[in-house]
């Protein structure tokens, strides 16, 4: 299972799917893909001061911003829109949650 954890202005994403194999799993791939757009285009393109962490024992990613930027907290509410939406679909391998 896939769990992702948002604040308002950070979220930490943990775990496999578990849908099918590694290298077939079509859900793993699809959060990997959103989760690891939205740290580039925050620290990348927005230049935000964001902390970015991952830990490949517990396969996780986070980001916390450091600053009030907007853009950058509109990024993590589609982040986390998509997620839920992919939950919907997936409801036995992504949760999302509120901290």
């Amino acid at each position: 299972m896939i769990r992702a954890v948002f604040t308002d202005s950070s979220f930490v994403v943990t775990g496999h799917s578990g849908y099918a194999a590694s290298g077939r799993d079509i859900v793993c791939a699809a959060v990997s893909a959103m989760t690891m757009l939205v740290c580039n285009t925050i620290t990348e393109q927005f230049k935000a001061r964001a902390a970015v962490s991952s830990d490949e024992r517990d396969a996780s990613v986070g980001l916390e911003l450091l600053d009030g930027d907007i853009a950058s907290r509109r990024l993590i509410a589609g982040l986390r829109a998509e997620l839920e939406a992919l939950g919907l679909e997936y409801p036995g391998n992504v949760r999302v949650e509120s901290e």
